[in-house]
């Protein structure tokens, strides 16, 4: 199987409620987040560059608004607010729209937002080749989204393939520019990352070094490697991470979320007590998201839901 195939595979499947399943909605929306992100320093409003701070790119206050709220705190509904409320020149804001449009089932106003992210990266192109680059590749794997979700599988799969293929040489172009940009850095992090943790035989070590070392903003980085070492099954090391993300943005709900999944996941290998304390746990995680949701798009609040249901009836069952 080819690497472009493998990534198709792992990246672009249809939601599932199985936990141990990679959601593409939840993957998109942390591939937009590390694209998107605003760090939780507050920077000069002349230079609204969430990850830079020298040379920092233009980005309006609006556009970096919306990623504090939905990325940063978990608000989606007053990012869509914020976003609804301007007419964004910067790709990232036709990118979180894109995001938006997915999580709704929107498929014409997903492909219609991706088309909108390529013409505003390319405007870019003679001004910050770097990003112009950067949010093509972006455009490209909204429009892959779009194609898979509307099509059947026979048609698709080629046609994604060569979506694939255009994000990953728009992701080399951007890194020849400058290969240690924390923007770029923070994407092509996450993306070796799903890689790296869906074939056999990877180094995720490799892909988690190198988004550590060059990725930022800190919170999304250790967000993203928490999310490989859960899937890979190292629930403990998937926990430091997640518990350095909360301790930089408390009152996120999809921190909260994750942190639940991850001690859910761990309790099936345990046994008696300790079992029943870590399911406790995860449902105290959940809880508190779910005390969030109205935050949250519908589709992740039902899975919530789902999932915080799921696990107290299964504690309530050792507890009989």
């Amino acid at each position: 199987m080819s690497l472009l195939k493998s990534m198709m595979l792992s990246t672009l499947a249809p939601p599932s409620r199985n936990r141990r399943q990679l959601r593409f909605k939840a993957i998109l929306a942390s591939t937009i987040g590390a694209v998107a992100i605003a760090s939780t320093s507050v920077l000069p409003s002349f230079a609204a560059d969430p990850f830079r701070t020298s040379n920092p790119s233009a980005i309006d206050d609006q556009t970096e608004a919306a990623f504090y709220a939905m990325f940063r705190d978990g608000d989606y509904q007053e990012a869509r607010q914020i976003l609804a409320s301007t007419n964004p020149s910067d790709p990232l804001a036709h990118a979180m729209n894109a995001a938006f449009s997915y999580l709704d089932e929107d498929w014409s106003a997903l492909n219609a937002q991706a088309a909108r992210t390529l013409q505003a990266a390319d405007q870019l192109e003679s001004s910050d080749a770097l990003r112009s680059h950067l949010y093509q590749a972006v455009g490209h794997f909204m429009e892959g989204a779009y194609i898979f979700s509307t099509e059947n599988g026979i048609t698709a799969i080629p046609k994604t393939l060569a979506k694939l293929n255009q994000v990953l040489s728009n992701m080399k172009d951007a890194e020849r520019i400058n290969p240690t940009d924390p923007e770029l850095n923070l994407l092509k992090g996450f993306m070796d990352l799903q890689i790296a943790v869906a074939l056999p035989r990877s180094n995720p070590e490799e892909a988690i070094q190198q988004l550590e070392t060059y990725g930022s903003p800190d919170y999304l980085v250790n967000r993203g490697i928490a999310i490989a070492y859960r899937d890979l099954d190292q629930y403990d090391k998937a926990l430091d991470y997640v518990d350095e993300s909360i301790a930089r943005t408390p009152n996120n709900p999809d921190l909260m979320y994750l942190k639940g999944q991850i001690l859910r996941d761990q309790a099936d290998a345990l046994d008696g007590s300790e079992k029943e304390e870590t399911l406790q746990a995860s449902l105290d995680n959940f809880n508190q998201a779910f005390d969030l949701r109205a935050q949250l798009p519908e589709s992740l609040a039902e899975d919530l839901g789902f999932e915080l249901c799921r696990t107290r009836d299964e504690l309530q069952g050792l507890e009989r």
